[in-house]
């Protein structure tokens, strides 16, 4: 789960609770310098730093799309029961037996969901995706996705509002439903 720009992965607590509720393996996404402090497992701290002082959105996009692998990379590493910490603490028993990395969906909230479509096409790990009040953006509007992809639209406005959303849209050759 990705959450929105300067928002806290707790936002959405009630997706976080559900899903696993049905069997499902939630984990959500703590992105540097958009969600307050984030501290690492070494013990620094980097803080958010306002987004008028970095750079256009673009920059935001691919930071999100690269942290988004990095976690999966993460989750990749707990298979042989590697511990994510700097501390190698265990992780809890029968979680790493538990990760289906073959079977992975990406959920995303506003610009949490804006990289959604972008990470599927950079890491091909992540198979279906759900975006909630997010939009479309970079080489995957024209390229569109060939795999499922649910729009959760709050507004009922984003895709009548944002061309590249409804152009990315008529290039869903998939399961996809708005």
């Amino acid at each position: 789960y990705a959450p929105a720009n300067n928002a806290t992965r707790d936002n959405t607590t009630i997706i976080d609770e559900y899903l696993p509720s049905t069997g499902y393996i939630v984990v959500t996404i703590v992105f540097p310098y958009d969600a307050g402090d984030v501290e690492f497992p070494d013990g620094h701290t980097i803080n958010a730093i306002p987004d008028s002082a970095r750079g256009d959105g673009s920059v935001m996009l691919a930071e999100r799309v690269a942290d988004t692998s990095f976690v999966l990379d993460q989750l990749d590493a707990l298979s042989p029961g590697a511990g994510p910490d700097t501390d190698h603490h265990p992780v809890p028993r029968g979680l790493a037996e538990a990760l289906d990395l073959t079977r992975i969906g990406l959920i995303g909230h506003s610009l949490g969901g804006v990289i959604v479509g972008p990470n599927r096409t950079a890491d091909h790990r992540f198979g279906d995706g759900m975006d909630i009040d997010g939009g479309a953006v970079g080489p995957v509007v024209q390229a569109g996705l060939d795999r499922p992809f649910l729009i959760v639209d709050g507004n009922k406005s984003s895709r009548a509002t944002l061309p590249d959303y409804q152009t990315f849209w008529t290039h869903l050759h998939g399961w996809h439903r708005d």
